[in-house]
């Protein structure tokens, strides 16, 4: 499995971009079952997103999937100036 943190105040808004749930309806310490879409609807992959604090976000990925889905979210990060940490 592999690790995506997102921190910071703009984290709700880009996650809420590139997946299928709204995070937003996650409290602290929770988590759900979410697709990773591209722009067109498409899905990339399954993963689980968790809430991790207030602006706080962890995505769990599959490690099969881990490269491609690393690139194509640095891909978006990139295109809005956002920042990545993978763990």
């Amino acid at each position: 499995m592999g690790e995506f943190q997102f921190d910071g105040p703009d984290a709700l808004e880009f996650l809420n971009h590139i997946l299928s749930n709204d995070r937003a309806k996650l409290e602290p310490g929770s988590g759900q079952y979410s697709l990773l879409c591209q722009d067109n609807g498409g899905v990339i992959d399954d993963l689980y997103a968790y809430r991790l604090g207030q602006d706080r976000y962890l995505l769990i990925v599959n490690a099969s999937r881990l490269e491609v889905d690393w690139m194509w979210i640095k891909a978006q990060l990139n295109s809005r100036n956002k920042s990545l940490q993978s763990r």
